[in-house]
C-alpha cells in the first residue's frame, strides 16, 4: 500500500484497513505517516482499535512521536472540547524535535470534522511549498484516489487563493469540484481549460477578467460566481446541464443566453445593479428555489408577471418577491418576516380580526400595534422566553417610524402576566411623541395576547 492509498482511507474513516496493513507490513510505513497515524488515534471512537492503534505506534512509530502520543493520550479530540484540548496540546507538542506538529494538525484537520478549524492553523503556518504540496498530492476523494475536491476554506486569503489557482491547470483533469473564494485580488493564466469530471465551481475574488474557462464545462451542474466585475458574458447556453446559478457581481444586465438553461432548479442573484429582472426567467420552468431580496439588489424596480408563473417555484418564495418588491402597503414586507410569530396568537379573537382586515386591506393601519406586541409578548416555547431576538425583525423589515417606536420600547424587554398597570403607565409616556401610534390598542393586545400566552404554556416563572 503506498502513500496515496493510505491517506484516501484515512479520508474516508478506513481506519482498520490502514491499521491492518501497518501490522503486517511495518518496514512498508511511508515517511510522514507517523504524524497521520496519531491524528487518526485522537479522533477514534472505537475504544479497542484506539487501543491497538496506539500499541503499533508505540512499537513502530519513531521516538518524536512515541514522546507526542504521551501528549495527545491525557485528552480526547473527537469532543465538543477537541480545540480547547488542542490550544493546550500544541505548545507541547511544538517543543518535541523531530515532530512535525504542522504535520499532525494537517492530518487531524483531515480525519477529524469537530476540529476542522485546524486547517485555518495550517494555511496560516504554512509556507507556500507545503500548501503546494498538499494542493497536489493530498486532495484526494474519499473512494478515489484519481479524483479531487479542490476545497481548503471559504474565504482564504489572498496568498493561499492565487496557491489554489496555480495549481489549478495541474488538477483540471481529476478535479470533481473548485472552491476557491477570496476578498483578494488574484488571477488565472488560462482562458481555456479542460475540467471533465467538474460538476461544480465556486469562486470570488478580485478578478482582472472574467472566468469564461467555466462555459466550457458540459459536466458542470453548480455555478457559484464572485467577483467585483460588471459584465457577465455571453457563453452560459453551453452549460446545459447547470442546475444551480449564483451570480454575486455588480451587473447592470444578463446576457440572454442565461434564460436558456432549462434545467436551472436554483438561481440566485446578489450585489446586482439590475433595475428589473428580465421576463425570460420564466423559461426556468424547473425553478425550485430563487435568491432574490432588495436588500442585494436594491436598484431593481421591475418584477416581470412570468415569475409567478414558474409551475415549481414554490408559492412562498413568490409571495416573498411580491412583498419586497410590489407591496400593497408600507407593513406587507414587516409582515411577512413576522408572520410565522402572529400565528401563535391567531386563535385570539381580536388578533385574529386584525389580521383578517389587515389582508383584506381594510385595517393596515392597525398593524404596526399587533407587530409590535408580538414581538413583546411572543415565547419561542416552554423553555424560555425567545423575546430581544425579534427586536431585528421590526428594525430590518419595518419602515422608519415604526422602527422608532420599536428603540423606545426597547428598555421593556418583555412583556408578560407579571407587567403591572405602573409599567404600561411608562410605556405610555414612551409611545406619546407617537400620536400616529394607536397606544391603547397595542395595550389592549399585548393584554389579551399574554393570557393567551400562559394558558398555552403554564410554565414556571422566570
Amino acid at each position: 500500500m503506498n502513500y496515496k492509498e493510505i491517506f484516501s482511507h484515512i479520508r474516508g474513516f478506513g481506519a482498520r484497513k490502514i491499521y491492518d496493513f501497518l501490522a503486517a507490513n511495518p518496514e512498508q510505513k511511508p515517511e510522514g505517516v507517523d504524524e497521520m497515524l496519531l491524528a487518526v488515534i485522537t479522533t477514534l471512537y472505537d475504544k479497542d482499535l484506539k487501543k491497538n492503534f496506539k500499541t503499533m505506534l508505540g512499537k513502530i512509530g519513531g521516538e518524536p512521536v512515541k514522546q507526542a502520543l504521551k501528549v495527545v493520550s491525557k485528552r480526547d479530540y473527537s469532543n465538543y472540547s477537541a480545540m480547547k484540548n488542542l490550544a493546550i496540546d500544541v505548545p507541547e507538542l511544538e517543543k518535541i524535535e523531530g515532530f512535525n506538529t504542522l504535520q499532525f494538525l494537517k492530518y487531524l484537520s483531515i480525519v477529524s470534522h469537530t476540529v476542522r478549524d485546524m486547517r485555518e492553523h495550517f494555511l496560516e503556518k504554512a509556507s507556500d511549498e507545503e500548501i503546494k504540496y498538499y494542493l497536489l498530492n493530498e486532495l484526494y476523494d474519499n473512494n478515489d484516489p484519481n479524483i479531487v475536491r479542490l476545497y481548503i476554506g471559504d474565504e482564504l486569503s489572498e496568498r493561499v487563493a492565487q496557491l489554489v489557482w496555480d495549481v489549478v491547470p495541474q488538477l483540471a483533469p481529476s478535479l470533481a469540484s473548485l472552491t476557491c473564494r477570496t476578498e483578494g485580488k488574484v488571477h488565472f493564466d488560462f482562458d481555456t481549460i479542460d475540467m471533465p469530471n467538474i460538476y461544480e465551481i465556486k469562486i470570488g475574488g478580485d478578478f482582472d477578467k472574467f472566468p469564461s474557462f467555466v462555459f466550457d464545462q458540459p459536466s458542470l451542474q453548480k455555478l457559484n460566481i464572485r467577483t467585483n466585475l460588471d459584465v457577465f458574458p455571453e457563453g452560459a447556453g453551453k452549460l446545459l446541464n447547470l442546475k444551480e446559478l449564483v451570480i454575486k457581481m455588480p451587473v447592470t444586465t444578463l446576457p440572454d443566453d442565461i434564460f436558456s438553461l432549462t434545467e436551472i432548479t436554483w438561481f440566485t442573484l446578489y450585489n446586482t445593479r439590475l433595475t428589473a429582472v428580465p421576463e425570460a426567467i420564466g423559461n426556468f420552468v424547473k425553478l425550485k428555489n430563487i435568491g432574490l431580496s432588495k436588500e442585494d439588489n436594491p436598484e431593481i424596480k421591475t418584477i416581470p408577471e412570468s415569475i409567478f408563473a414558474l409551475p415549481n417555484l414554490p408559492q412562498i418564495y413568490k409571495d416573498d418577491i411580491k412583498a419586497e418588491f410590489m407591496p400593497d402597503n408600507e407593513y406587507e414586507v414587516l409582515y411577512n418576516a413576522i408572520s410565522y410569530f402572529i400565528k401563535e396568537f391567531e386563535n385570539i379573537p381580536l388578533v385574529k380580526e386584525l389580521i383578517s382586515k389587515y389582508k383584506a386591506n381594510e385595517a393596515p393601519n392597525y398593524f404596526p400595534e399587533l407587530a409590535i406586541a408580538v414581538t413583546k409578548c411572543y415565547y419561542e416555547d416552554e423553555h424560555g422566553r425567545s423575546l430581544g431576538t425579534y427586536y431585528n425583525y421590526i428594525d430590518d423589515n419595518a419602515p422608519e417610524k415604526l422602527k422608532q417606536v420599536n428603540k423606545a420600547l426597547k428598555s421593556f424587554k418583555y412583556i408578560d402576566e407579571t407587567t403591572t398597570p405602573e409599567d404600561y403607565d411608562k410605556m405610555r409616556k414612551k409611545l406619546e411623541p407617537f400620536d400616529w401610534f394607536d397606544t391603547e390598542k397595542f395595550i389592549s393586545l399585548c393584554e389579551v395576547m399574554v393570557v393567551d400566552i400562559y394558558e398555552k404554556y403554564p410554565f414556571e416563572k422566570w
